[in-house]
């Protein structure tokens, strides 16, 4: 073979191989996009960040909400303190007596915590502790006051529980409602449009009506407002419902 002939050959070669080539791209040439989708990166796992906290004092901070189930309350929010690596650690108060503590999460820096309450109004306060050299001894994060009536009051309903309901802010108890209940009965029936010829109206049977204006503006028609009178006159002139009570048996009007 000459050596023209060669060359042609090996053109021809060089030519199919090329058309091969371009036909069939290899991986390595496969367009970027085609490889990320084939791996993508894994999603990061979110970080919860805590509140920034002052290098000048490194005082902790938080929240606190509250819920109340019967006698059970329920305190929950987030707390930081930059110096305690354990978790913030927080206690709740009912009239400044501890109730109960924990530590808030390390990562997530939540915390909830629970505490059984008894009968009457309780001031409640959480606070953070401070576990480091910061200024203050803790932050106080959440404040609120809670009542819970005495069992015997729900045996009553209507304009009587209303009544029941106020007997302790004079200091009575539940066997001044009996008496209570008897006198407003005879009275009234514990009907707030009850009107006598005298002149008497309400609840209590103010003589005349209007006396009771002084608890407020709709003394006509609140089973409140009348009740709040009742009681404060009961208290000024009697002391107590009982000895209304007795008044009216002896005498037929208090």
């Amino acid at each position: 073979m000459g050596t023209a002939a060669v060359l042609t050959a090996l053109t021809a070669t060089i030519t199919t191989l090329s058309i091969r080539s371009a036909a069939q791209p290899s991986s390595a040439s496969a367009p970027r996009d085609a490889l990320s989708k084939s791996a993508p990166s894994p999603t990061p796992h979110p970080t919860v960040r805590p509140k920034p906290v002052d290098p000048a004092t490194r005082n902790p901070d938080g929240d606190a909400q509250f819920r109340r189930s019967a006698a059970t309350l329920h305190v929950s929010g987030t707390a930081w303190d930059p110096d305690a690596h354990r978790g913030a650690l927080v206690r709740v108060y009912d009239n400044s007596h501890l109730v109960a503590a924990t530590r808030a999460d390390a990562r997530t820096h939540q915390y909830g915590v629970t505490a059984r309450l008894g009968e009457g109004t309780h001031s409640i306060k959480v606070v953070t502790l401070n576990a480091g050299p910061g200024t203050t001894a803790g932050s106080v994060d959440g404040h609120t006051t809670i009542r819970i009536a005495p069992s015997w009051i729900s045996a009553y309903q209507g304009n009587q529980a209303i009544a029941a309901r106020m007997l302790a802010r004079y200091g009575w108890g539940a066997g001044e409602m009996a008496p209570l209940v008897r006198l407003w009965t005879r009275e009234s029936n514990w009907t707030t449009s009850a009107y006598n010829p005298s002149g008497a109206y309400g609840i209590p049977q103010s003589l005349p009506g209007d006396k009771m204006a002084s608890a407020g503006a709709d003394w006509q028609t609140s089973a409140t407002t009348q009740i709040t009178w009742g009681l404060q006159y009961i208290s000024e002139v009697y002391g107590s419902p009982s000895a209304a009570w007795a008044h009216e048996t002896s005498q037929g009007w208090y």
